[in-house]
């Protein structure tokens, strides 16, 4: 073989090697990247379960506070049977509080 098929031999050898170099390059970064792949899937996994989870639970609230309120349109008020005497005495006993607080303040 003459030096120049020699020389062109070699410069195909190292073109060969840059490319079998870059080509190992690459593989590398398409197995990270597949791996950040199936973990990205994972977490799209978890937030899709979790939205699951938080649109069951609005719904349970949705359908309880729906209830709560029927259930107040059909009960009575529980103060509505609050006598005028227990209004009275309550009113007593919060002016008797005041009295008191007003005697302490003025001994004091």
């Amino acid at each position: 073989m003459t030096p120049k098929i020699d020389t062109q031999i070699a410069q195909l050898r190292t073109i060969f090697h840059q490319f079998k170099a870059k080509i190992e390059q690459e593989r590398k970064t398409v197995e990270q990247l597949n791996v950040e792949l199936e973990d990205a899937k994972k977490e799209v996994e978890r937030l899709t379960i979790a939205h699951q989870s938080f649109q069951q639970e609005i719904t349970r609230l949705t359908a309880l506070a729906e209830a709560n309120k029927k259930q107040q349109a059909i009960e009575p008020n529980l103060f509505s049977g609050y006598s005028r005497n227990e209004a009275e005495i309550d009113a007593l006993v919060k002016e008797i509080d005041f009295c008191i607080a007003q005697l302490k303040n003025n001994n004091g």
